[in-house]
């Protein structure tokens, strides 16, 4: 075969194969620049150059790419295409793929390949491919060489698979593994592009409901409790209506424990008893058992709040409402769980829970314990100069419409104890894994897709250093971006565990205090950088980021021991006032 012919069906495969995606709904692809995967980022330039809807990013690590794209398709809600060369280029996007895998968030890996002659054989940047994200794909499927016998349908039939994999009944990430012998590209073919194509075979998937038996088995369950609650924990079904859940709520008298990154946790526009301060009250043993339930109903992932799942392991009886069947359940407490769209369910229920048998005062005592813990955080994040302080005077500056993304770690737990008032804002965060890595290219990635106002990073100085090299995607651009750095100098987060208490292994092995000089690295990246130093510097420098084009980092400096201190204040007031 000649070369021309090789390059020939390159071409034609890639570019079959990346209508189909398009024509299947794919909007996005990030592309880190290499040489194996030339056919398909030839096939995405020309379909963008002729104007259909795809936009291409580029990054150059493929790390932050992942995370990026991780970022977008969690707000797009569609899968995000990721193309990289051959060799150990596809393996840095497995830490996002993991963590899109556990977040049910949807993403197309396609890594290009050496041909199978070159397998084994010592050939540069070829390792083995297929399978190497083993059990954290939905779906993964080597594609082989382009050859004569492998037509356009069933390119098109793969893609209609992958899509489905990627936005089925259990969203989450895709490999297609993609072979080329070269010549990848030759000047002298300039065949055109086809347009996107949709597959007649494109999987359509409706919402899950329940069998009316079965439906009015649960709602009798419901009905018959009387100390009931439901908690919606982080990283929701995107498709869960909240208005639903909060007047599935009020039917039935019962409060709501919110994580963070619920939707209900910032809207003010309910009846439902919301609950924002667990965190702090659930952390004295007889309030704990004061407030325990008969039964709860439980949305989302496992909280970040450890009183809140020890809570948890309290309850008589849980009942787990998840769309994707997902058994999350770490405190072996589920005795169920509805694998149904939790939207349906909740606005069916009320309708077949005429009466429910809610004790009279049980919402109230939890709204009681909310407003008096409520008081004592807000007092005691009045004073000072520390992590409290600055997640609250955070939240009180953001405007309505701003996306917030949270790094794991300390700043989650923070918005979770302190962080509350402010009305109409979402909150995301990388919860499927708990993982501190990528927060930066995940909350640029989020930005790429958000256009309802400014998009704020809040994250710890080690997870900001985690992935330093991302700061290089923050540059330019008209949005507004702002990364809030909380830096306590090290591993804050374990000066809460026991570990603290160890005489020679804890400063060095566990909190690893930094001496990185973060203002240097922002301008090494051309990147404007703020230092607050106390509550006046960190609003004014807030405020001015917040009504800038681009990226701003405001990096807040603190001392790790009195941060410490005034936590154990913070809860030893919350226990005075409850």
């Amino acid at each position: 075969m000649s070369g021309k012919d090789e390059e020939r069906r390159n071409h034609q495969h890639a570019q079959a194969l990346i209508s189909a995606l398009v024509g299947a709904g794919v909007r996005d692809a990030v592309v880190s620049p290499g040489s194996r995967n030339t056919p398909i980022v030839l096939a995405l330039h020309a379909l963008a150059a002729a104007g259909h809807p795809i936009t291409m990013h580029s990054i150059l690590d493929e790390r932050s790419a992942a995370f990026f794209a991780l970022g977008l398709s969690r707000i797009t809600g569609v899968p995000t295409l990721l193309s990289c060369t051959s060799g150990s280029a596809g393996a840095h996007y497995l830490p996002a793929i993991i963590e899109a895998a556990h977040s049910n968030v949807p993403l197309i890996a396609i890594t290009a390949d050496r041909p199978p002659e070159l397998q084994e054989r010592g050939a540069p940047q070829t390792v083995t491919q297929v399978g190497m994200y083993g059990p954290h794909v939905r779906w993964s499927f080597d594609l082989s060489t382009p050859a004569e016998r492998a037509g356009v349908q069933w390119l098109r039939g793969i893609a209609a698979q992958a899509v489905d994999a990627a936005m089925g009944t259990r969203p989450g990430p895709v490999h297609l593994n993609a072979p080329f012998r070269k010549p990848l590209w030759l000047a002298a073919n300039t065949t055109e592009p086809p347009g996107p194509q949709a597959h007649p075979h494109r999987i359509l998937r409706g919402p899950a409901t329940l069998h009316d038996t079965d439906l009015q088995t649960l709602a009798t369950r419901l009905g018959n409790a009387k100390r009931g609650c439901i908690v919606w924990g982080p990283q929701p079904d995107e498709r869960t209506a909240a208005a639903a859940v909060a007047h599935l709520a009020a039917h039935l008298g019962w409060p709501i424990l919110t994580d963070p990154v619920s939707p209900l946790r910032w809207s003010q526009s309910t009846a439902a008893t919301v609950i924002t301060t667990h965190d702090a009250f659930l952390r004295d043993p007889d309030t704990a058992h004061q407030l325990q339930a008969d039964l709860v109903l439980r949305l989302g992932g496992t909280p970040s709040s450890k009183p809140l799942s020890q809570w948890l392991a309290s309850a008589t009886d849980v009942v787990s409402l998840d769309a994707t069947g997902a058994w999350r359940d770490p405190e072996h407490r589920v005795s169920t769980v509805i694998a149904a769209d939790p939207t349906w369910v909740c606005q069916a229920l009320p309708s077949v829970v005429p009466s429910p048998s809610s004790d009279s005062g049980w919402a109230r005592l939890w709204a009681e314990h909310e407003s008096h813990a409520a008081a004592a955080l807000a007092q005691t994040c009045a004073d000072g100069w520390w992590s409290g302080a600055i997640i609250q005077d955070l939240i009180a500056q953001l405007p309505a419409g701003t996306l917030l993304h949270v790094g794991s770690s300390m700043p989650i737990r923070d918005l979770d104890a302190f962080g509350r008032g402010a009305s109409d804002i979402r909150v995301t965060a990388n919860r499927g894994a708990n993982g501190i890595d990528g927060t930066i290219a995940t909350t640029l990635g989020t930005a790429a897709a958000w256009s309802a106002g400014p998009v704020v990073g809040l994250m710890g100085d080690l997870t900001f250093l985690h992935d330093q090299g991302s700061l290089m995607l923050a540059r330019g651009g008209s949005q507004t971006r702002v990364l809030v750095v909380l830096d306590n100098a090290g591993g804050g987060i374990f000066d809460h565990l026991p570990i603290a208490k160890h005489a020679d292994a804890y400063e060095a092995w566990f909190r690893t205090p930094q001496q990185a000089d973060i203002p240097a690295l922002c301008a090494a990246a051309s990147i404007p950088c703020v230092t607050a130093q106390d509550r006046v510097t960190l609003s004014e420098g807030i405020a001015d980021a917040l009504q800038r084009a681009g990226t701003t980092v405001v990096h807040a400096t603190f001392d790790s021991a009195t941060d410490l201190a005034l936590h154990q204040a913070a809860w030893q007031a919350t226990r005075s006032a409850t």
